[in-house]
């Protein structure tokens, strides 16, 4: 993983973490700490485009199989949404 992506200026990055497994989130967030990254944690797509829109978010990570919303589909939200910032987007 490219720490860089997440940390710049001397300033922590933001990450949204996407998945409706809460174990699975908590166990990503745990390894992200070494990092200093902000995390936030959605359990749904639904929850992560109201984080998108509400916060500026530089790294957002999700599960691709979900029941409501695949993580493929909201990755195709988020870049019909150029408006919300955002630096990448990753999926597992």
């Amino acid at each position: 993983m490219r720490t860089d992506a997440l940390v710049t200026s001397g300033s922590t990055g933001r990450v949204l973490l996407v998945d409706d497994m809460h174990d699975d989130a908590s166990l990503l967030a745990l390894l992200l700490a070494p990092l200093d990254a902000n995390v936030s944690v959605a359990s749904s797509a639904a929850e992560a485009l109201g984080i998108l829109d509400n916060e500026c978010i530089d790294l957002v990570v999700t599960d691709l199989n979900m029941p409501d919303v695949s993580g493929l589909d909201l990755a195709r939200e988020v870049k019909r949404a150029p408006q919300r910032p955002r630096r990448d987007f990753h999926d597992w």
